[in-house]
């Protein structure tokens, strides 16, 4: 499959909202923002480049895109909300309680055992992957099963109501 102009200056759009996004967190942000943050980020990209391909190809009114679309942007609102309205103590304690369940998974300190010490650069990006790994699946995961939920229930009410899309090809 071939890359359009088109779609690599929308990959190129993404990634620089990517490295925006990113500034304030390594400027050292509060907790509220770092978490609400890269816990909606991977379901922004989604729902970008979902957006995208929906549009470019003319399928906006499908059902599933409609459901998916709109239950995922909800979804990643209330993550954000919750994120920024929560008590600075009760996120403080989940920090605390994943850095306590991340160390005291047997694989990740072996697995980081095998990296030579001379190489802490190394050891970082492992230990910063594992992190944003084990985040992501607490944080991204819910919201995309939410979103594919919005996308089935669109599709199961439109065939309800009798919604039809239309062909591409006339029926004869």
């Amino acid at each position: 499959m071939a890359m359009s102009i088109r779609g690599l200056l929308f990959g190129a759009f993404v990634v620089a909202i990517d490295g925006a996004l990113f500034l304030p967190l390594m400027s050292g942000g509060t907790l509220r923002v770092v978490l609400g943050m890269m816990g909606a980020l991977p379901m922004v990209n989604i729902l970008l480049i979902v957006c995208y391909r929906n549009l470019c190809r003319g399928t906006v009114k499908r059902p599933f895109f409609l459901g998916f679309a709109a239950l995922g942007a909800i979804a990643v609102v209330v993550w954000f909300h919750g994120c920024l309205s929560a008590d600075e103590d009760w996120l403080q304690s989940f920090n605390r309680w994943f850095a306590r369940t991340l160390e005291g998974a047997p694989y990740v300190e072996e697995i980081g055992a095998t990296i030579d010490n001379d190489s802490m650069v190394l050891k970082g990006i492992y230990y910063s992957f594992v992190n944003l790994t084990f985040l992501w699946s607490f944080t991204f995961l819910p919201q995309l099963v939410i979103a594919i939920a919005g996308g089935w229930l669109a599709v199961g009410l439109a065939a309800a109501l009798g919604w039809r899309r239309a062909s591409a090809r006339p029926v004869p």
